[in-house]
């Protein structure tokens, strides 16, 4: 009987150690996990920050300027990101950022105008190696990022395929040209390499093009670095600290408000015109639409009655995405209006004025 008990005790004990996934070691000691991970060694960092390497990057902070009321309204869920632009090197505009490489900051709004941004920059980043010294051999290549702004859409707190792709055009470290396919023409990118045998371009070459194979080339240093596109030859630098200032680029608003009325109509109406994308799909007769608003805009006396023309004319373009602020003073006295009078039903159904306000159409 004793020795029954003892098998029961044991055969609960060891129940206890399967279900909490536990076995003894041999040799005795502590028990150790049933399935360990088994670790990726990651590349030794080529430079280590601190004392020894006072300028190598660790932090980027900066300030995104924006003139767009709409851009404060979208602020859903934003943030900086450490933008792979293996997406440009290629010319892919479907390029989906990595999961794996997407480093994150914060973003805050300080003011009416402007956002400020953190962004700390891993040790090893782990977004795409790509080999752009052109000399026809295999390299391992260098990893090439913009610091750019996202605000996520879908799915979980990363960027996934829906919420964008390819590279930034806007709010970005790096300028684009709208005319020329979104070619990066300028700004700052921030490169790592894992040794001091990589090589980067040094200009834009004859062809006016980065990332291509008359671009001249020069070693840059392990590690983070800085390259100004704006100086030729760019200039590679690193800085532990480095402010950058995110580009609203071609989004930014442009500001007629010092203008008359019908010079402010004219630049707008000349540049919708022309850079509307969807002109032929929506069948879009501009010339009949500036006939019919441009004789509202000139008859306009106050703020009132060009924002009523503006309206109609945001209205003509038969796009949702189309519109304008609202205009709560307008509203009012479109909608909102009323005779000046109180009526009160009677219980035989009959109606009858129980007040009248003074200055009305009522009175």
């Amino acid at each position: 009987m004793r020795n029954r008990r003892y098998l029961i005790a044991a055969l609960a004990l060891a129940l206890v150690a399967v279900a909490c996934g536990t076995f003894p070691q041999v040799g005795g000691g502590s028990p150790i996990p049933a399935d360990q991970p088994t670790l990726t060694p990651l590349p030794v960092a080529p430079v280590q920050p601190g004392s020894a390497n006072p300028n190598e990057p660790v932090l980027i902070t900066g300030t995104i300027p924006f003139t767009s009321r709409f851009f404060a309204a979208s602020l859903a869920e934003p943030f900086v990101l450490l933008e792979d632009e293996a997406g440009f090197v290629n010319r892919d505009k479907e390029f989906a950022f990595p999961l794996a490489g997407q480093q994150i900051g914060p973003v805050e709004q300080i003011d009416d105008n402007t956002l400020k941004f953190d962004l700390a920059l891993p040790a090893v980043p782990q977004g795409t190696s790509v080999d752009v010294d052109n000399n026809g051999q295999a390299n391992p290549g260098i990893q090439i990022f913009a610091v750019a702004y996202w605000s996520n859409t879908w799915g979980g707190p990363f960027l996934e395929a829906r919420d964008g792709r390819g590279w930034s055009s806007a709010y970005a470290s790096t300028v684009t040209d709208a005319e020329n396919d979104y070619e990066i023409v300028g700004g700052t990118l921030v490169i790592w390499s894992p040794d001091d045998q990589q090589q980067f371009p040094t200009g834009f070459g004859d062809d006016g093009l980065l990332f291509t194979e008359d671009d001249p080339v020069a070693p840059v240093p392990p590690g983070y670095s800085l390259v100004d596109l704006d100086q030729i030859p760019f200039r590679v630098y690193k800085e532990a600290r480095p402010e950058l200032q995110l580009l609203e680029g071609e989004v930014a608003t442009n500001d007629y408000s010092a203008m008359s009325y019908t010079d402010a109509f004219e630049q707008l109406f000349a540049k919708v015109s022309v850079e509307y994308p969807f002109t032929e799909q929506k069948n879009i007769d501009w010339e009949a639409i500036h006939a019919r608003v441009a004789p509202e805009v000139a008859s306009a006396r106050n703020d009132a009655d060009f924002y009523r023309a503006m309206r109609d004319f945001a209205f003509s373009i038969p796009d949702g995405h189309v519109g304008g602020l609202f205009n709560a003073d307008v509203f009012r006295a479109e909608g909102v209006g009323s005779f000046g009078l109180i009526l009160k039903e009677l219980s035989d159904g009959s109606v009858i004025v129980t007040h009248v306000f003074p200055n009305t159409p009522g009175d």
